[in-house]
């Protein structure tokens, strides 16, 4: 049984398409001065003109992005370690998940660069999937030194740019 999804399209006539999709269901709306307006059962709401997020007309919902990153997975594998979002706010991504892993962002997690958010993906806790190439093939280690909030690791080879601030590097010990 498939399960129908309600959406109020938007029209620009600059763009002359479809460019916005909303989930709330007005029986008018214009963008006026600078403002995106509403009206629905004979009130007139002003949007983003606070910080809560996802209300509208007095019911609460949720936001949920869903992309395709690989038209050709066969030919072009892709790692993804970061996000870089543009807003005038960081915010949180409490499920991201791939085919291959799970994982979350908290809004502290985010810092501004040039008038854009980024933060680095962190994995969900003792969710480790150890066929994917961030959690293996790192090499062998020829130093170790430091205290535990600050240990330096020296590889044999370079690791390149597979290793991100964050990351969990898990050792494989020998034993007897």
């Amino acid at each position: 049984m498939a399960i129908e999804t309600l959406q109020t399209l938007s029209y620009s006539d600059g763009s002359k398409g479809w460019p916005s999709f909303y989930t709330f269901y007005p029986d008018y709306m214009i963008g006026m001065n600078s403002y995106f307006y509403s009206f629905k059962g004979g009130n007139l709401y002003q949007h983003n003109t606070n910080s809560l997020r996802n209300n509208y007309y007095g019911v609460q919902g949720s936001s949920s992005i869903t992309s395709v990153f690989n038209p050709k997975p066969t030919l072009d594998i892709k790692l993804f370690k970061t996000l870089s979002l543009e807003s005038d706010d960081s915010w949180t991504v409490t499920n991201l998940n791939t085919d291959l892993n799970a994982g979350s962002m908290a809004s502290a997690y985010f810092e501004k660069k040039e008038g854009e958010w980024f933060t680095f993906i962190r994995s969900n806790e003792n969710t480790v999937n150890w066929n994917l190439r961030s959690a293996n093939g790192l090499g062998s280690a020829s130093v170790v030194a430091g205290a535990a909030n600050a240990t330096v690791i020296t590889f044999t080879e370079p690791v390149g740019s597979i290793l991100s601030i964050g990351d969990a590097i898990y050792a494989k010990t020998n034993q007897s």
